[in-house]
């Protein structure tokens, strides 16, 4: 008998072997498993972006808070105890040790943890007016926060320290320390202090450092900003007995021709480059 050829059956199915089905399993397991890896990955990553932003947003907002208050921070002063607002601490003439015995003192006070002073609250978000403005770092579960308070200003205000303070406003939060540092004028160059020790002075510029608590390094670069005004509006007067600046720059000794220092070209209280700006009537507005 003569054998047919082996034809396949036009109608018959073939389907997947055992192996192939398992191989195929087995590769499908690998793409999966690559995938939420790579998955897991990118949403590290833009956790981890996203907390960047946020915390660069955070210090952007609350830096310039921070800088907008020191730069244009008051001159004001309080009083004298018997109620006489003449600035006897400061008459041409006075020296050092004399400003530091009177009784009146700037609106400003600061430690490494806390400062007042005293600002122009612009129109927008809030009230303008001048306000008495608290910073002040507290602790919080992970980290420290810093803290912006403020109390509106009242003629016959005899303490910055004591004021009621509220309204408080978290500037900067997170794993990080913040300090305060204030800078005096020394013979060739500022001098720093955790400790604003001056009540008759103003600090010739406020620098806030914020170092991280696990490393104990700046997250950030030194952030130092000078006050905008550094004279009173009195200065531009010859022979004012109301310009500190006069005092400070001459060491207690008038001129011989009883002229102001403040009031020549290129001192305080004029508008040459170097030369410090004043405001109204002590600071008050500008």
């Amino acid at each position: 008998m003569q054998d047919l050829p082996n034809r396949a059956d036009p109608h018959r199915q073939r389907g997947f072997t055992l192996i192939e089905v398992l191989i195929a399993i087995t590769i499908a397991g690998f793409v999966l498993a690559s995938l939420a890896t790579v998955t897991r990955i990118l949403g590290r990553n833009w956790t981890a972006n996203t907390e960047s932003l946020l915390r660069q947003d955070m210090f952007l907002r609350g830096l310039t808070v921070v800088s907008r208050d020191i730069h244009g921070m008051l001159r004001l002063q309080f009083d004298t105890e018997d109620g006489n607002k003449q600035r006897a601490g400061f008459t041409i003439g006075a020296s050092k040790e004399q400003r530091k015995t009177t009784s009146e003192r700037y609106a400003f006070a600061g430690t490494s943890s806390r400062m007042e002073l005293a600002v122009v609250e612009p129109p927008y978000p809030t009230k303008p007016g001048v306000y008495f403005v608290r910073y002040r770092v507290v602790p919080e579960k992970d980290g420290f926060a810093l803290l912006r308070e403020r109390a509106p200003y009242r003629i016959g205000t005899k303490s910055i320290e004591k004021l009621d303070y509220g309204e408080a406003v978290i500037l900067l939060e997170g794993r990080y320390r913040y300090s305060f540092s204030y800078a005096a004028e020394g013979r060739d160059e500022l001098t720093w202090s955790d400790n604003w020790t001056e009540p008759g002075e103003m600090p010739k510029a406020v620098r806030l450092v914020v170092a991280s608590l696990d490393t104990g390094q700046p997250v950030i670069a030194p952030f130092s900003v000078r006050p905008r005004i550094d004279a009173e509006h009195d200065c531009l007067k010859p022979k004012s007995q109301k310009c500190s600046v006069a005092v400070t720059e001459t060491d207690g000794d008038e001129p011989a021709d009883g002229s102001n220092p403040a009031a020549t070209s290129g001192s305080p209280g004029t508008t040459n480059d170097g030369g410090a700006s004043t405001g109204n009537d002590g600071g008050q507005t500008r």
